[in-house]
This record gives structure tokens, sequence and C-alpha cells, in this order.
């Protein structure tokens, strides 16, 4: 329907007097949207489904996560939505490029030269939104 209805719809349903919800809803699946339908549907070439089976070794939460880049500080702190991190490291990641990774649960990790890095928040420096 992108790009087709323009203006119809509005006048169509002018035209009939329509000036309800149920009426307007009743309009549109027994008369409008079929007649669209026979005018712009198009038939596929092929009937089968078009879409591939996502491979088990993609993990879409690492691909639809928010990434956003940071650099650790001085004692292994990583500053992110005004809340500071402190890294869980054995070896020094100061100046290091970390990158914080917001999933659509609300979980987050850290990532540190393509490897995850335990962190915790540190107390009392969350400041209020």
């Amino acid at each position: 329907m992108f790009r087709t209805l323009q203006s119809r719809l509005i006048c169509e349903m002018r035209l009939k007097d329509i000036g309800g919800i149920e009426e307007a809803n009743d309009y549109l699946l027994k008369e409008f949207i079929p007649k669209f339908n026979d005018q712009f549907a198009i038939t596929p070439k092929c009937r089968e489904a078009s879409y591939i089976k996502l491979d088990e070794s993609i993990n879409l939460n690492e691909i639809l996560c928010m990434v956003t880049q940071r650099i650790v500080s001085a004692g292994q702190v990583v500053s992110y939505e005004n809340a500071k991190y402190v890294l869980d490291a054995e070896e020094s990641l100061a100046g290091k490029r970390a990158e914080v990774r917001e999933y659509r649960d609300g979980k987050m990790s850290i990532y540190v030269e393509g490897r995850e890095v335990d962190f915790w928040l540190l107390e009392g420096k969350k400041k209020a939104a």
C-alpha cells in the first residue's frame, strides 16, 4: 500500500459517508482492501518461501545490539551512560579501546580487543538521569 493510496482511502470513505471506526474497519476489510489488491497485487514468480533459514552459528543478539566505543581509563575503568564500570582483568587495559554492547533485553557486555571482559559497577558513581 506504500505510495499507492495517496488520498484515495479518505476520499472514498467520505463518498461512502463513513464516520465511525467500526464502519471504517468494515469498509476496509470488505470493500477497499479486496479492490486495492485486485488492482495492485502482483503474483510472485516463485511461490516458495524466499527466506533462508538462519545458520545456527549466527547470533542475532550480537548483531542487533547497540555498540558504543570507549577508551579504558587508568584503574581499568570504562565510563558509559553516566556510570563507571571497573573491568576485571589481570593485565592492564588502560588506553585500549573497549566496546560496550547493550542488548535488547537490557543486558550489557564489554569487549576489549575482541574478547569479553567481566566488569562491575563502581558503586556510588552512577548519576541520576
